[in-house]
């Protein structure tokens, strides 16, 4: 109970900053439900940015020193901790398109 009631208050604490930020100037904000929380705004884009699962793990182990083992699991942690955050708090996946002003390009 403690944990999520403190996440809670963090979240709470972001949406004002977030919100203040937008208010005060113009401004990137990466991630944070960013999206959600500025969503009824009329001078902000949304986008997705991403990298392939193969640039990401090549990240990992060229750049971070990590195996592939290591880096295949913290992938997926850090992914499920994102889409178990960003649904929580906004209520979709950061990476659903029907949110974004930017669609995904098919190739």
């Amino acid at each position: 109970m403690g944990k999520d009631n403190e996440q809670d208050e963090i979240f709470k604490n972001q949406v004002s900053i977030i919100r203040q930020l937008a208010d005060k100037q113009s401004c990137i904000v990466v991630g944070r439900c960013s999206d959600y929380i500025l969503r009824e705004r009329e001078d902000c884009m949304h986008v997705f940015i991403y990298a392939s699962y193969e640039h990401r793990m090549k990240n990992c182990v060229e750049s971070l020193g990590m195996t592939e083992a290591e880096a295949k699991k913290m992938i997926a942690k850090v992914d499920k901790a994102r889409d178990v955050y960003h649904k929580t708090y906004a209520g979709f996946l950061p990476g659903d398109f029907r949110y974004k002003d930017v669609k995904r390009r098919r190739r």
